[in-house]
């Protein structure tokens, strides 16, 4: 059977849109305590006595799955706001221009480029980046030659003033193991020859 998973639940990819929904709906029913469907739907294979159709595999998620899902925090169009207010504050502060969206480093300034994350209301202290954009990011620095240095910046902008953090590398990381510095300090860290943290 070849399987593909959506919303957490493996389903066959031989599936009808419709079967694949009422697998879809069977699961997000489940979790959130709703009744289970049973019965037979139109154009969906009979559910079994957990509400999942015939032929689904339930899937059960790790401990750090549950841990990363309960901990996530959607961004709304006004945090995304506060991010890119964020983003010029520091661009001009350390005298480096912002990049495009999509591009692999929020600012990128000849042998430098920096990664800011803005956290506004996050529940845990770190900041995480994708495997496919850490990916870019890596391949970026690779194809940039030895000079090139990259950050991560954080701008934590949760109970009040905002605080900067720093790390020299992209990766996902929790701001204990970041240096916490002012924006005068990040612009001198940025502007060195060489490695300074």
């Amino acid at each position: 059977m070849d399987l593909d998973t959506a919303d957490g639940v493996a389903v066959d990819k031989a599936w009808s849109e419709e079967a694949r929904e009422a697998a879809l709906e069977a699961r997000r029913a489940q979790a959130q305590g709703k009744p289970e469907p049973t019965g037979t739907r139109t154009g969906a294979a009979t559910a079994t006595s957990s509400g999942l159709p015939a032929g689904v595999q339930e899937y059960t998620p790790s401990d750090k799955v549950m841990r990363a899902q309960a901990a996530y925090v959607s961004a709304n169009f006004e945090e995304q706001k506060l991010a890119d207010e964020q983003e010029r504050i520091v661009s001009t502060a350390l005298g480096m221009p912002r990049t495009p969206d999509n591009k692999e480093f929020d600012l990128l300034s000849g042998h430098v480029g920096i990664e800011l994350k803005t956290m506004v209301k996050q529940k845990n202290d770190k900041v995480t980046m994708s495997k496919s954009a850490l990916a870019r990011k890596t391949e970026s620095i690779a194809s940039r030659g030895s000079e090139f240095r990259a950050y991560t910046v954080v701008a934590d902008k949760r109970g009040g003033a905002t605080r900067y953090y720093v790390r020299e590398g992209v990766g996902s990381f929790r701001l204990g193991t970041m240096t916490q510095v002012s924006l005068q300090e990040l612009r001198n860290i940025v502007r060195r020859p060489s490695s300074y943290l």
